[in-house]
């Protein structure tokens, strides 16, 4: 994990002027790849939208699941799912922490004003619909492996 770079690892290099903290909040002065994709209380609102999608797609979280092992897809599911619903769970993980490193590298790189609350809405929109596509993929494909009536 630590091959991202997030201010934790640029901190390293003691590059002067380079900013270190979340760009999300205010709430972490040194910005870490946990941080990012974990606890950024900014990120909140796509984490429960990952977590809801999780559940569509017919995942059962274990009750003692941290939101670590959640959004990193290990050991959540309480039930063995099928080889469709994990192959499912972990493409939108994957998909979801991509859209919130690619926004926050906006964010990082642009060197402009921005909106951070548009910025965050943009996330939860662009999670919201990895979500539906993949929960519709899934979908499709547990019908198409389902056996025709009279097999």
């Amino acid at each position: 994990m630590g091959g991202l770079k997030t201010g934790e690892f640029v901190s390293q290099y003691n590059i002067p002027g380079a900013k270190l903290s979340c760009v999300f909040c205010d709430g972490c002065p040194v910005e870490t790849v946990e941080h990012l994709f974990i606890s950024c209380k900014a990120l909140t609102p796509v984490r429960a939208i990952m977590i809801h999608f999780i559940q569509l797609l017919g995942g059962t979280i274990k009750r003692q699941a941290t939101p670590a092992k959640i959004l990193f897809c290990l050991g959540v599911l309480s039930d063995p799912p099928s080889q469709a619903t994990l192959l499912s769970v972990f493409q939108l993980i994957s998909r979801c922490n991509q859209i919130i490193w690619n926004i926050r590298n906006e964010l990082v790189f642009s060197y402009q004003p921005h909106n951070l609350h548009s910025k965050v809405q943009k996330i939860e929109a662009l999670v919201q619909c990895t979500g539906q596509h993949l929960f519709e993929e899934h979908r499709l494909r547990a019908l198409n492996d389902a056996p025709e009536p009279g097999e």
